[in-house]
């Protein structure tokens, strides 16, 4: 077996429920790549970086994206 594929919100959130922030935030980055429009996988990035304490401070400007 290869690794998970994040072509869903469920591989996003069981990376989180095992406590795999990093790729937790890395899956749900590519899924708003594909489809950057879409509010339930910005709401999903936001809550993912506030759950493992990213504030405000580490914010990319210009995407929003987590930087710290």
């Amino acid at each position: 077996d290869g690794p998970e594929r994040c072509n869903t919100t469920d591989t996003v959130l069981a990376y989180a429920r095992n406590g795999i922030w990093y790729d937790a935030l890395a899956c749900v980055g590519e899924l708003i790549e594909a489809d950057p429009n879409n509010q339930k996988l910005l709401r999903l990035r936001e809550r993912l970086g506030s759950d493992v304490g990213l504030g405000q401070k580490c914010r990319d400007p210009y995407d929003g994206m987590p930087t710290c």
